[in-house]
């Protein structure tokens, strides 16, 4: 839909996660208990609170959006960066 979008958030993604050998989050940056967000974060919930900083949508590794950034990856091209994505899965 946005090929140079896409390219440039992939890029920001390889850099700032794979390059690294991180798996980049379902959310980012993370609101922890000094962000101004955290009052409002911490009040949503249905069945107990899951958002605590690095799980579940706050920042958590979901299979869902790794499969969705692999198929982005292997789209675009972008062979280097699929594998430094699986390695990084594997490790995990």
């Amino acid at each position: 839909i946005a090929p140079r979008l896409a390219d440039r958030a992939l890029g920001w993604i390889a850099e700032r996660f794979l390059a690294r050998g991180e798996l980049p989050p379902a959310f980012h940056p993370v609101i922890d208990e000094g962000h101004p967000d955290w009052p409002a974060l911490r009040r949503y919930h249905l069945h107990g609170f899951r958002n605590r900083p690095h799980e579940y949508h706050n920042g958590g590794v979901w299979p869902i959006w790794l499969g969705w950034l692999a198929l982005a990856l292997a789209r675009a091209g972008r062979a280097a960066d699929l594998e430094r994505l699986r390695d990084a899965t594997y490790r995990r």
